[in-house]
């Protein structure tokens, strides 16, 4: 059976990435979380996976090393995401948020990966292009729940970047081997403070 084992994080999808924790954390023996873990990286069914020889078998593991090693994962928070074919744009200033599209975001993003996809979906702006023109719509709330549904399809190297940001801008980051990641949030954060104080102040030489 000739089968494409994932080799790298960015092969992942976010759905498969909450499986493979919740596999990691089981009670499971070493060999049984390894097939639970092939099984989820290949979308196969376990008893499928024990069908593969046992040569292939061991090869197909042995390419699963790096779900040991988040510190693999990039470390850039991406502008924008396709997901489904769709495009969003990564709304990192929060100043601009209403009162109900910050208190979402905050409230699903407290540290815990299973509920991450339903704050990321308040925090990204559907983008369509027009005539070689891109048009960022505002945050629809009505549309949330298929938003975070559709986003445990994107990949896991593009949203876990933007989920530590945030869980770092509201200081809710729980999990310490993310600690990695936290520089180039801070860094985020820096330039995006430096860019509210240059409009402040473009506002205020305008006004005078």
């Amino acid at each position: 059976m000739n089968v494409s084992v994932p080799t790298e994080w960015k092969d992942l999808t976010w759905s498969q990435y909450l499986k493979i924790g919740d596999i990691l954390e089981s009670k499971l023996d070493d060999l049984d979380k390894k097939i639970a873990l092939l099984g989820v990286a290949l979308k196969m069914e376990e008893e499928d996976v024990l069908k593969i020889d046992g040569k292939n078998l061991r090869l197909c593991l042995n390419k699963l090393e790096f779900i040991n090693d988040k510190s693999t994962i990039p470390h850039k928070v991406p502008q924008e995401i396709k997901v489904g074919g769709k495009r969003y744009k990564v709304n990192l200033n929060i100043s601009g948020y209403t009162a109900g599209q910050y208190v979402d975001a905050k409230s699903f993003m407290k540290g815990d990966l299973k509920t991450a996809h339903q704050g990321l979906a308040v925090c990204l702006n559907r983008v369509k292009g027009f005539m070689f023109v891109d048009k960022v719509y505002p945050y629809e709330p009505e549309k949330h729940a298929e938003r975070a549904d559709g986003l445990l399809n994107a990949r896991v190297t593009e949203l876990y970047p933007i989920f530590v940001f945030f869980c770092q801008l509201w200081g809710t980051l729980k999990d310490p081997t993310l600690a990695y990641l936290k520089k180039e949030a801070r860094k985020m954060l820096a330039k995006l403070k430096a860019q509210n104080q240059r409009e402040e102040r473009s506002k205020n030489t305008g006004d005078g």
